[in-house]
């Protein structure tokens, strides 16, 4: 008895818990749209967390619970995409616009796909599907317009823009886009119909006009144009648009001296913009070429047009630009140049290049007189306090050049080119120490290493001076190392290295490396203190006579030298 009741209870507990057992379909139906909609929501919490992995493995699970659910399909395919598998990606988009075709969302991806691929007609036939949809989606009709133009499918452009113009009524934009799609279509009279239109709606926009009548001039209706463009000068004679169509009829009808005039005027005309002048001036230039003429032609222009009245100096520098691109002598450049500084006295490329024309003539005064004022507008400009600064010393007023490189090194900032910033310390340091500033000049020379370490001016001179006063040599002699290292062949560095050997009683060593600076250096150059060094160093050698005639040589560049003078009576004496 207590074992039936014990079975009986069990029986009871089960079917407390399992209530659908014995209805199997049932309990199958239920199971698996529970799971379905379980594993859905987990791999949307997942995909929000980041977790890529485990999202993916549970919306597939849910890809063969329910193959036919486009929603499982869309996110798959995001998955995939992220995961740069984009053939797979975009099957499962297809497959999701498909189950859902009234989902323009999907649509409209399977669009973007098919246009990464580069395949514009399945991308036009998608949003083409988006638009039966949803009339109201001027987008979409965008869309298929650019679509239209990448596969120059015209008659799809035309049927969009119709579209548009049913949802948005007619505008400029629209009737433009068409104009030029009848014209590369080839369909004259619809073209011309689409423009006629815009010029009479907008008729107080005469640049319609103007465009009609470069219609009627494409289309050797020259006549007609020319009619159109003298009506629109009438009413407004200083339109560029007419006046620059006015000028290419001219052309056309090979009236050349008419075309001058024209393009005179456009060149004079204050309403045509720096860019546009400088595309007329190519223009003319061009034309010039074609007809195997001289440059006079065009120079004759330019002083035609720069003889009035301007309120910039775009185009006198223009001129300059051309005169040198032509090859014109500095004298018939330079006036043009002081031109465009006396309208534009802040003009930085027309003060530039006047100081490089008197720098190239050594008239270090009129550097000087045109780089202060320059400076003075642009402090900010090393380069006129570096042109101000060398004309001083090429005067020999270092006093002068001090101030004015000391004025620069004022205005150094963050934006300011180390090399250049270095050179100027460099520079300084050597002024420094022909003043007898020593203690200044090694300031400037580590400023200028700070700056820029490798910077092979200021690495020689200073080991060099260091070499003079024998301070410092292992210092002397890792900065002079470097510049040999950087510049094999040059003999003033050679010199100072094997200078710098010599100072420290390596004598062989100084003695290879004097001979290569006395190979490598230049014959025209004064070489004094090469040959004196060399007459030392020879001397140490134990080489006596090669010494004496190495001193000579020096004596010969620098005849009143008492120490050379004294050197070679001493040791001629002793040989």
């Amino acid at each position: 008895m207590c074992r039936f009741i014990y079975i009986f209870t069990i029986f009871n507990i089960f079917f407390l818990f399992f209530p659908l057992w014995g209805d199997r379909g049932g309990l199958r139906a239920e199971t698996e749209e529970d799971k379905f909609q379980y594993l859905f929501l987990e791999g949307v919490s997942q995909q929000q967390k980041g977790n890529a992995a485990e999202a993916f493995d549970l919306f597939d699970q849910c890809r063969r619970l329910k193959p036919d659910n486009a929603d499982v399909h869309y996110k798959m395919s995001m998955l995939l995409f992220n995961l740069k598998r984009l053939d797979e990606a975009r099957k499962e988009m297809e497959l999701a616009s498909q189950l859902a075709p009234k989902n323009d969302y999907y649509l409209e991806m399977v669009a973007e796909f098919c246009i990464q691929e580069k395949e514009y007609d399945k991308a036009i036939a998608a949003y083409e599907r988006i638009y039966e949809n949803d009339h109201e989606r001027g987008d979409v009709l965008e869309r298929l317009i650019q679509l239209g133009g990448q596969t120059e499918n015209y008659d799809k452009m035309i049927w969009a823009l119709e579209k548009l113009e049913v949802l948005e009524g007619k505008s400029e934009r629209l009737s433009m886009m068409k104009y030029r799609i009848y014209l590369e279509q080839k369909k004259d009279k619809e073209a011309l119909d689409e423009l006629q239109s815009l010029a009479n709606k907008y008729f107080n926009d005469l640049d319609y006009k103007v465009l009609l009548g470069d219609y009627y001039l494409q289309h050797d209706r020259t006549d007609e144009a020319y009619a159109t463009y003298k009506d629109v000068l009438a009413q407004e004679p200083d339109n560029v648009s007419a006046q620059t169509s006015m000028y290419r009829y001219y052309l056309a009808k090979e009236q050349l001296d008419s075309s001058y005039v024209a393009m005179e005027q456009l060149l004079s005309n204050t309403s045509v913009q720096n860019e546009g002048k400088l595309q007329l001036i190519g223009w003319a230039i061009g034309e010039n070429k074609r007809q195997n003429k001289d440059s006079t032609e065009i120079i004759n222009l330019f002083k035609t047009v720069l003889s009035k009245p301007q309120d910039n100096a775009y185009l006198t520098l223009v001129y300059g630009h051309y005169l040198e691109s032509i090859s014109m002598d500095k004298d018939s450049i330079t006036p043009v140049f002081e031109q465009a500084l006396a309208l534009e006295p802040d003009n930085i490329d027309a003060a530039v290049k006047l100081i490089s024309y008197a720098w190239d003539e050594k008239d270090f005064d009129r550097v000087i007189a045109l780089s202060r004022p320059a400076r003075q507008y642009h402090p900010e400009e090393l380069a006129f306090y570096y042109y101000e600064g060398i004309a001083n010393m090429q005067k020999e007023d270092r006093k002068a050049s001090i101030d004015i490189f000391q004025r620069g090194i004022s205005t150094i900032n963050e934006d300011s080119s180390p090399a250049i910033v270095a050179d100027f310390y460099a520079i300084l340091g050597d002024l420094y120490y022909q003043e007898g500033m020593k203690r200044e000049a090694y300031c400037a020379y580590d400023s200028c290493l700070q700056w820029q370490e490798d910077n092979i001016g200021c690495l020689n001179n200073y080991a060099y001076y260091l070499s003079i006063e024998g301070k410092e040599l292992d210092k002397a002699e890792q900065m002079s190392y470097k510049t040999i290292k950087k510049e094999k062949e040059n003999a003033t560095y050679l010199d100072t290295y094997a200078w710098i050997l010599f100072k420290t009683e390596r004598y062989t060593e100084a003695k290879i490396y004097i001979d290569k600076a006395l190979e490598f250096m230049d014959s025209t150059a004064v070489n004094t203190e090469i040959y004196t060094h060399a007459g030392d160093i020879y001397y140490y050698n134990n080489d006596r006579e090669k010494a004496i005639e190495y001193w000579s040589q020096a004596l010969k560049l620098t005849p009143d030298d008492k120490i050379l003078q004294k050197k070679i009576r001493k040791y001629r004496k002793k040989k």
